[in-house]
């Protein structure tokens, strides 16, 4: 059976192709109405990712061969940025590879998400530091300054830092580094090789954290050390390290 809408009632025509209308646009309704301002939240190597993540694009950040600001933060970094873009708000890192003979970078290539009730979502299994959003200021976020001071001692065991879930710098002899923390609440800093040291750490927006690290040695290979240093004393210490930041 034809059926001729030209010579149909109109209010007859709207029954019929209404629903195909609102379906038509709802479809688009869930990718344009996220606030772009809110943080893109990391699910690392190996971390499990939402039941209702939707998988939107790829990203991969590598090595360019001229390639020097690529410290495990910036890359990360740049993957938020490249999610932000796809209108994602989540990345899932499905490969990292860490500096070797071939590259001094990190790289990194995963999955764009968008998850619909993100902000539901326990944020204990995500990274926290997240790209700056224009136009924020520091009562948007915590600042953290690492530093390790030259020191023969131990100069030549690196150990990784660790923001709860998160690797956020790797401590070499002679460094420094700065995150910020777009998460408030009880955080723990963390490193690790024979022993453990841990930090806790009650974030407040518009704070700055500075941590000193150092090796202490061990039976084996080293233990490492860190300090809360009050931002009177740290500020000058993390001023006199290198300025060059390793991760």
């Amino acid at each position: 059976m034809r059926i001729y809408l030209s010579k149909m009632h109109p209010l007859i025509m709207l029954l019929l192709i209404g629903p195909v209308l609102a379906m038509t646009v709802n479809a688009g309704v869930v990718w344009q109405a996220r606030d772009t301002a809110n943080e893109i939240l990391v699910f690392e190597v190996n971390k499990k990712i939402p039941a209702t993540a939707k998988t939107i694009g790829q990203f991969k950040i590598g090595d360019k061969g001229f390639t020097t600001d690529c410290q495990y933060q910036r890359v990360i970094e740049k993957a938020q940025e490249k999610a932000r873009k796809a209108g994602g708000n989540a990345i899932q890192i499905t490969e990292l590879k860490e500096p070797d003979i071939w590259s001094s970078c990190y790289r990194i290539r995963g999955n764009i998400l968008f998850i619909e009730d993100i902000d539901s979502l326990s944020q204990v299994t995500a990274a926290v530091v997240s790209t700056p959003v224009p136009g924020s200021d520091t009562a948007t976020y915590a600042t953290i300054y690492f530093y390790r001071p030259k020191n023969f001692t131990g100069s030549a065991i690196g150990y990784n830092i660790n923001l709860d879930d998160s690797v956020v710098w790797r401590a070499v002899n002679n460094s420094r580094y700065e995150i910020r923390v777009y998460k408030e609440g009880k955080q723990k800093i963390w490193a690790k090789t024979e022993a453990k040291a841990i930090i806790p750490l009650s974030i407040q927006f518009g704070r700055s954290y500075y941590i000193k690290c150092s090796i202490a040695m061990g039976m084996w290979v080293g233990q490492p050390s860190l300090d809360l240093i009050d931002p009177e004393q740290g500020r000058p210490e993390y001023e006199r390290v290198s300025s060059r930041a390793r991760k």
